[in-house]
């Protein structure tokens, strides 16, 4: 009987601490993703792709992907983007380029380091 208890309040110990963690962002660190789309939105538009590295990771894969970004030129690209689904300290949304006829769009993961949103994945989805 006294095992089953101890069991049991260990479980509960330990369920309730495991979210001690997680940090909740607040509207003004929301805002600031929505600063830095039309920052990069802006970017896109001018050439400025010197102004990209501040936007992305520094991991291999997020670095390939801003060596092939350099090599477009967006000045004749629209851009867009969906509203930034927010969980923690990671969002997530859709952007889009339209170039003549042609539509891609990308998946993209965002976390909140440093006080400044970071891309840390980047998908593209066929549709």
């Amino acid at each position: 009987m006294f095992n089953k208890k101890l069991i049991l309040f260990l479980i509960i110990l330990l369920t309730g601490c495991s979210n001690l963690n997680i940090k909740k962002i607040s509207i003004l660190e929301q805002q600031k993703l929505f600063v830095q789309l039309d920052n990069f939105k802006n970017s896109l538009k001018t050439n400025s792709i010197n102004d990209f590295d501040s936007f992305f990771n520094n991991d291999i894969k997020t670095q390939y992907t801003l060596k092939e970004l350099k090599k477009i030129d967006f000045s004749e690209v629209r851009f867009f983007y969906s509203k930034p689904l927010f969980k923690n300290n990671i969002a997530t949304n859709i952007i889009g380029f339209n170039s003549f006829d042609r539509v891609f769009y990308f998946d993209l993961t965002y976390q909140f380091k440093k006080d400044n949103w970071i891309i840390i994945n980047i998908k593209e989805i066929r549709r």
